[in-house]
């Protein structure tokens, strides 16, 4: 079963309302499965419920965006598919004070492999978003894509394609420093949960 999620910021008052009451994963789905806007989370069922907290807790407006824009530069195609993973930077803190947010997807029908990373900070930071093919031809250069600059709403997104040999595997790698150069992300993962 797939699960669409576009979260309105009431229902995520609900949700932690019916969390404290004991209705807690009931109240998650029935609420993330509103539609408001028509550009919906659409969660892996294999996502931790964890992950899917964060998600509904700290983006219940969908997908980060810059204004109605869904796309930016030449790097910027929107990420379709299923959401893989959605991880607070720097990993393991609070994400209450996260300075980034990682999003990965994999596209099953269409055999592509996207992440995006969000800007959490006040103002610009360097940022570097690499999505490399974890599985290709002996003999070939290993397939990426690198979104690398100042921004200050995201990195990416960076998407690889079947003719890119992508997989639900591919390495996704995010940096983040500061104009003093002090590294607040540094962080390397699969795109999805892998063996």
């Amino acid at each position: 079963m797939r699960l669409l999620r576009n979260v309105r910021r009431a229902s995520v008052t609900a949700v932690a309302l019916l969390t404290l009451l004991g209705w807690g994963s009931q109240a998650a789905v029935s609420a993330a499965e509103q539609s408001a806007g028509g550009y919906e989370w659409n969660l892996s069922e294999e996502m931790p419920r964890e992950m899917r907290d964060f998600v509904t807790a700290y983006y219940p407006d969908g997908p980060p965006r810059d204004g109605a824009v869904l796309a930016r530069g030449v790097i910027g195609e929107p990420c379709t598919g299923t959401l893989q993973r959605a991880v607070p930077l720097p990993a393991g803190v609070n994400p209450s004070v996260r300075k980034a947010t990682l999003f990965t997807y994999w596209n099953s029908s269409t055999e592509t492999s996207c992440a995006l990373m969000d800007n959490n900070t006040a103002g610009a930071k360097y940022m570097v978003l690499s999505l490399c093919s974890n599985s290709f031809p002996a003999g070939m250069d290993q397939p990426c894509i690198v979104d690398a600059g100042n921004f200050t709403y995201y990195a990416g997104e960076v998407k690889l394609y079947a003719t890119d040999y992508a997989t639900p595997c591919d390495n996704v790698y995010a940096y983040m420093r500061d104009s003093a150069g002090k590294v607040l992300v540094n962080h390397n993962t699969p795109l999805s949960i892998c063996d």
